[in-house]
């Protein structure tokens, strides 16, 4: 047995990102509980479900003892909450966008976000597939697994950043139009700076984490500075439903 797979759970930085996950899903409940529900609402829950999930299920396929299918049944379901969480997270922009845009311009948003969903899907289902063909029958797709995420975490850095745009330029307008001196644009301007926090702080995620990747993929090492920039940006990833609550 290697030696990282004798660190018990709570020793391991996969412990601590799950924990993160179910702590926030109990907030998340509860800032339902105590206010309403709404579809906003719910995406820091499932977001947090995920992480939790995901970070766990990754801790006994990958740094456990377990093989075979087990140890493919485990890195599947990973690679199923994974992108739960990191999809689950557009989807705070995408419900708002889709109330405030009229006419060609929802159409075009809602064309181009379904499109570059249904591309993310296919990519992790393709990595999904291949890692558990590694496990269970040991070629090394390392490599072109790489390649997907690199793909992977581009669209998404590209679908967060366009809603970013959208979504602030919407506000802007909003605010230009408000009458000077009325309480619609001191709303306006309250809505504006908290959408700029969430919505830019999750698109400086994803590029960093479309950046770093390749790195990775090119010096061929578990460990590096670029995965270790990766691994900060995830656990800020982890921490977003934070803001959204």
């Amino acid at each position: 047995m290697d030696d990282h797979r004798s660190i018990p759970y709570f020793e391991s930085n996969l412990a601590a990102l799950s924990t993160i996950g179910l702590w926030l899903t109990g907030v998340g409940v509860y800032a339902i509980l105590i206010t309403r529900f709404s579809a906003l609402h719910t995406i820091p829950v499932v977001a947090s479900v995920a992480c939790a999930v995901a970070n766990g299920l990754s801790y006994h396929a990958f740094w456990t003892s377990s093989f075979g299918v087990n140890k493919a049944v485990a890195s599947g379901f990973a690679d199923v909450f994974w992108p739960t969480q990191e999809i689950s997270l557009s989807f705070y922009s995408y419900q708002i966008l889709s109330c405030t845009l009229t006419g060609r311009d929802r159409s075009a948003y809602r064309c181009g976000f379904w499109v570059c969903l249904l591309a993310l899907v296919a990519v992790r289902v393709a990595i999904l597939v291949l890692r558990t063909v590694e496990i269970l029958h040991e070629p090394d797709f390392k490599s072109l697994i790489g390649f997907l995420h690199v793909g992977y975490f581009a669209l998404l850095a590209v679908l967060e950043t366009c809603s970013s745009w959208l979504l602030i330029r919407f506000f802007l307008n909003a605010h230009g139009m408000a009458p000077a001196g009325s309480r619609t644009l001191y709303l306006f301007k309250f809505l504006l700076r908290s959408t700029e926090l969430r919505v830019s702080a999750l698109s400086v995620i994803g590029i960093t984490r479309a950046t770093a990747y390749p790195f990775q993929i090119a010096e061929h090492l578990v460990v590096n500075i670029p995965n270790q920039i990766d691994r900060f940006a995830y656990t800020l990833e982890c921490l977003f439903p934070v803001i959204l609550m």
